[in-house]
């Protein structure tokens, strides 16, 4: 848990920093194959523009929680968030998965009430 909270903390402060810098490639060529699917790349960075745009730049995360799980697929590594953006607050929700050495990340979730009305 230490060790999964230690990388999720770093991970999500380089999120953080490529979604400021309008680095959506680069968050979509370290993800899993399974987030950066074939058909999804367009979606998905669309996504990251209108987080962009409507809630502007991310500022200080706060961890809530974190869960592991190991199964014969590779290990997941959940963390939630809670993280002040620009024009708003967001819960933000990271799925990485480990198999092998490096993990990466497997899926993500934003709530934010500032992406709808903004």
């Amino acid at each position: 848990m230490k060790q999964g909270y230690s990388f999720a903390d770093g991970a999500v402060a380089e999120f953080h920093t490529r979604l400021n810098n309008e680095q959506y490639e680069l968050i979509l060529s370290e993800a899993d194959s399974v987030f950066a699917a074939e058909g999804k790349h367009d979606e998905t960075v669309k996504f990251f523009q209108a987080i962009h745009r409507k809630l502007g730049y991310a500022n200080k995360s706060d961890f809530v929680n974190i869960n592991v799980n190991a199964t014969t697929s590779g290990t997941f590594i959940t963390v939630h968030y809670s993280t002040s953006f620009a024009n708003g607050p967001a819960g933000e929700t990271f799925t990485w998965i480990k198999r092998g050495n490096t993990p990466k990340l497997y899926s993500y979730n934003i709530s934010s009430n500032a992406l709808i009305v903004n």
